[in-house]
């Protein structure tokens, strides 16, 4: 008994020293690893957007937890490592029988790398020596140490090569069968195991007749390994090859690659909406061809979900492939003057500074601020009418007068508030001018803070990845009261900039929206929202060509009607309501003021308690 402790006392000591070396070796000679992974971009149904090629020109794609198709793990583990859950990295039984082997014939009859061996071999690949292959296996202790076996295992399927710069299972899989691996048949899990050992001569379209040789054996050995079912082999082996090169994906270019840019990332999950999307394109794509007979040739459009901030349709242009119009332009980014389409935003805070009410009165006649004489867009002069009537018909003397009250400063500081970086940086040079279009904006700002109009005046960061953490918070921008009486006024029928022949029109969606026109015809915008969506559209020349015949009503406003008409078709959505901080009240009609004795004509308007003005 005391021979037998004695030792397994010196064995434990020995496995003791052989742990602390492994320990010291690993500390001193670390593992490594960095795989340049090629970019994938999803949208929010885990569909293939687009795909872009990796840093070193390899079409590499991560193989995903999702992609982890029982059989077609349980094929490559059974063709190249048995007993990969069960050694430690190195299979020692392996080794001997190889050695022996090439003792006896002289020559290599059986591999002797496992799978975690072969991983170590193609993230670092060196000519086949003794010295070369004890350092795969040293490493190959390594991974196992810091690894799971599943992790393990994906980077073996991400980097099996297949003939040119094609590596991994799932990119071959997409390329030669258009499917995600989850989808492949177990004649193509077949010929997908085979293939890495001799990509040179069983690839793709080399020599499909040795290929489908070499796959029918391979299907039939997997059925006396009890693989696949008599059914399943007896399918497998009628089952065409059927495959050759195709091109990935390459949908919503604009959006796609400004992903691939914002996020470095293998696999970007969006919240784009397929079904939003493929809407937009239609439409936009026929509705920009029919105008441009008039010169009018780009148009960019942007879909925001209004609770949750996620952006779900993305059109940087109507044809990204139409060079004679830049069609690779992404206008949803491109800084534009954004026209009259920031009024509303003005309106909301001059209810919350107490300085009117929807029916307050302004005066629309000649004024100079300065040296600066703003002018209506018809020239013409209002006199004395109610604020809302003044957004409604988006007058820009009144606007003006506004922005005086509210000051100017105030104004941009609301707006870099919201997510408007070019007006930030300028904020030192803008002046009245700015809520006349004298600033540069671009399509998302402006779609994002009429969101925040429709989420009770509350700003927060657009949301484009499912997958990649981004710092979350919000800002109130107006009150929830001031962001309900600017709806109630954009959401009048009876105003200027509804487009012609339309009044009368059934299929008009129930939206608020507010049109804008840049200086010299530059820019048509309409942004529109109801109670889930927020829709921003931008018509106009990525060239900055004015058209006589742009305008927001007539050329923006149109397809905005479209597009909700399309995404939300008598909607059951619950339209806005009034908010807790908003209350009625009787004014007098000829003042918009509290009335007194002399009012004869009283009418009732909203105001917000301890805020409004009770002059």
């Amino acid at each position: 008994m005391k021979y037998v402790l004695k030792h397994v006392y010196r064995l434990g000591k020995i496995c003791l020293v052989g742990f602390c070396l492994f320990f010291l070796l690993d500390l001193t000679f670390p593992l490594q690893i960095k795989i340049d992974y090629s970019t994938v971009i999803k949208d929010r149904e885990g569909n293939i957007l687009s795909c872009y090629l990796s840093k070193d020109q390899q079409w590499r794609f991560l193989f995903e937890d999702e992609d982890f198709n029982e059989a077609l793990t349980k094929a490559f583990i059974q063709k190249e490592d048995k007993y990969f859950y069960y050694h430690f990295g190195i299979n020692p039984f392996a080794i001997c029988r190889a050695f022996v082997n090439n003792v006896i014939y002289g020559k290599k009859t059986s591999g002797a790398s496992t799978i975690t061996m072969q991983v170590c071999r193609m993230l670092n690949r060196k000519p086949r020596t003794y010295s070369n292959k004890l350092a795969e296996m040293w490493k190959a202790l390594q991974m196992e140490w810091h690894y799971s076996k599943k992790d393990v295992l994906r980077m073996y399927l991400s980097l099996v090569p297949y003939g040119g710069n094609i590596q991994g299972v799932k990119s071959a899989s997409i390329i030669f069968f258009q499917k995600e691996p989850q989808a492949l048949s177990s004649a193509q899990i077949a010929a997908l195991c085979l293939i890495p050992n001799r990509p040179n001569t069983l690839g793709f379209g080399k020599n499909d007749a040795l290929l489908i040789k070499e796959r029918n054996k391979w299907i039939k050995r997997f059925h006396k390994e009890g693989l696949y079912n008599e059914e399943v082999m007896n399918n497998a082996l009628k089952e065409p090859l059927d495959n050759y090169k195709r091109s990935v994906p390459r949908n919503v270019p604009h959006f796609s690659r400004r992903m691939k840019n914002k996020f470095s990332k293998p696999v970007i999950n969006t919240h784009l909406d397929p079904n939003v999307q493929n809407h937009l394109e239609r439409i936009s794509k026929y509705y920009i061809h029919g105008k441009k007979t008039l010169n009018i040739n780009n148009t960019s459009v942007m879909v925001i979900d209004n609770r949750s901030r996620e952006v779900v349709g993305y059109l940087g242009s109507s044809n990204f492939y139409d060079n004679n119009n830049s069609g690779q332009v992404d206008g949803v980014n491109a800084i534009r003057s954004p026209g009259s389409t920031l009024k509303p935003v003005l309106f909301a805070l001059a209810f919350d500074a107490g300085l009117c009410t929807p029916k307050s009165m302004i005066n629309d006649i000649p004024v100079n601020f300065s040296g600066y004489e703003p002018q209506n867009y018809n020239e013409k002069f209002n006199g004395k009418l109610t604020i809302s009537e003044a957004l409604a018909r988006s007058l820009n003397i009144p606007a003006v007068r506004m922005l005086e009250k509210v000051g100017i400063s105030y104004f941009i500081d609301v707006l870099s508030n919201a997510g408007f970086n070019q007006i930030y940086d300028d904020k030192n040079k803008l002046g009245y001018s700015v809520i006349l279009g004298g600033c540069g904006v671009r399509l998302e700002e402006l779609t994002n803070l009429f969101s925040s109009i429709a989420d009770s005046g509350t700003y927060r960061p657009l949301k484009w990845s499912s997958n990649i953490k981004t710092k979350d918070f919000e800002t109130k921008l107006v009150s929830p009261g001031a962001a309900f009486l600017t709806t109630d006024i954009l959401t009048k029928l009876t105003r200027p900039d509804m487009p012609n022949n339309m009044e009368n029109n059934v299929n008009i969606p129930k939206i608020a929206w507010k049109t804008g026109t840049s200086y010299g015809r530059r820019d048509a915008w309409s942004i529109g929202y109801n109670s889930k969506y927020t829709v921003g559209v931008w018509v106009g020349n990525f060239s900055g060509e004015g058209v006589p015949e742009l305008s927001g009503a007539e050329m923006a406003t149109p397809l905005l009607f479209k597009i909700f008409n399309t995404l939300q078709y008598k909607t059951t959505e619950q339209w806005f309501s009034a908010t807790d901080d908003l209350d009625f009240r009787y004014i007098c009609s000829e003042s918009g003021q509290v009335p007194n004795t002399e009012c004869k004509h009283q009418i009732i308007d909203y105001y917000l308690p301890k805020k409004s003005p009770n002059k």
